[in-house]
C-alpha cells in the first residue's frame, strides 16, 4: 500500500474504535453546522435586517431538513469506509 493508503487505513481504525454512530453524529454535525453558518450568514448580508422573524420560524424546517440530508449521507459514508476498510484488511492479509 501506499503512504497516503496507510495513513486512511489507520485514521479509519481510530474512527472504527469510536463507532459508527459517534463518526454518523460528528459528520452530520459538521456539516450540518456548515451548511446553517452560510445560510445564516447570507442571510445576515444580503437580506433586510428587519426579515429574521422570517429566518427565525424557517428554522426548523432547516434543522429538519439539515438532518434528514446529513444522517443518511453519513451512514452511506460510514458504509462505504467500511467496505473499502475491510477491502484493504483482506489485501494485507493475503500479502
Amino acid at each position: 500500500m501506499t503512504e497516503s493508503q496507510n495513513k486512511w487505513f489507520k485514521n479509519w481504525a481510530n474512527k472504527r474504535q469510536k463507532g459508527a454512530v459517534y463518526y454518523i453524529v460528528t459528520q452530520t454535525l459538521i456539516i450540518s453546522g456548515g451548511l446553517f453558518l452560510g445560510k445564516f450568514a447570507g442571510f445576515a448580508l444580503f437580506t433586510n435586517q428587519n426579515r429574521w422573524g422570517e429566518f427565525l420560524t424557517e428554522l426548523p424546517t432547516t434543522v429538519m431538513f439539515l438532518l434528514a440530508i446529513g444522517i443518511p449521507f453519513n451512514v452511506i459514508s460510514w458504509f462505504l469506509g467500511e467496505w473499502r476498510y475491510r477491502k484493504r484488511s483482506d489485501k494485507q492479509n493475503i500479502t
